[in-house]
């Protein structure tokens, strides 16, 4: 019942962003409702009481650098080292994420190779359109598109070590991750495209949910 109270808050703060990013006249909303969006999870998260210590320290630092992330890329059109800052914050919440579910048992060869090589194959797809137009953020850039890649193959990989629940909340939450970030750097290094703003903050906003979700499921049924 307080996850079902908590989703329709979150939808709400969602919708009040999405709307904030179409509407130029609501551009100021942003400075709140899109902070809100990992703060209201934070909060969330910390009121669970049945989840590992571990799961719930490491996912409220990555929300936490989320966080720092939302904030500094709030101001990026004005300088190149916010844009730098915030991609740094989001590289130290997947880390965050990572250390949540890492397990070296994950890592057998042929799934490993399967879906390394499938994200691979879009990672370079993605760097082809980009390329010309990162300049010196391109070691910055290949550095985070590894860690996030990392953090979708092991949603991948950890179907038989996780229930259900656990594996397709995560899974589709790093999934997201990977399109709202694929957009963001389209939008912002290939082709400015409309709707790109509540495109990239929608898919955002879902992974950050599914996420947190998923590691919270590894340890509690959601509906009670």
């Amino acid at each position: 019942m307080r996850t079902r109270y908590f989703l329709i808050f979150f939808l709400g703060i969602l919708l009040v962003e999405v709307w904030a990013c179409t509407d130029e006249s609501m551009k100021h909303v942003r400075y709140f409702s899109k902070p809100s969006i990992t703060l209201s999870l934070l909060v969330f998260l910390l009121s669970i009481k049945e989840m590992a210590a571990k799961m719930k320290t490491f996912l409220g630092l990555g929300l936490l650098f989320s966080l720092l992330g939302d904030i500094l890329l709030l101001f990026d059109a004005g300088s190149p080292f916010y844009f730098i800052g915030g991609l740094l914050s989001f590289l130290l919440a997947h880390l965050m994420y990572l250390s949540c579910f890492w397990k070296r048992a994950l890592f057998q060869i042929k799934r490993t190779f399967l879906f390394g090589s499938l994200l691979a194959m879009y990672a370079l797809t993605v760097l082809y359109f980009i390329l010309p137009n990162v300049g010196d953020l391109l070691p910055y850039i290949i550095v985070y598109m590894t860690v996030l890649l990392l953090l979708v193959l092991i949603g991948f990989l950890r179907k038989s070590h996780a229930n259900t629940a656990s594996y397709r909340l995560f899974l589709y939450g790093a999934l997201c991750f990977m399109v709202s970030d694929s957009l963001l750097a389209l939008n912002k290094f290939y082709e400015p495209f409309e709707w790109a703003s509540p495109a990239i903050m929608l898919t955002y906003a879902l992974a950050q949910l599914l996420i947190v979700l998923g590691g919270i499921s590894k340890f509690k049924n959601l509906k009670s």
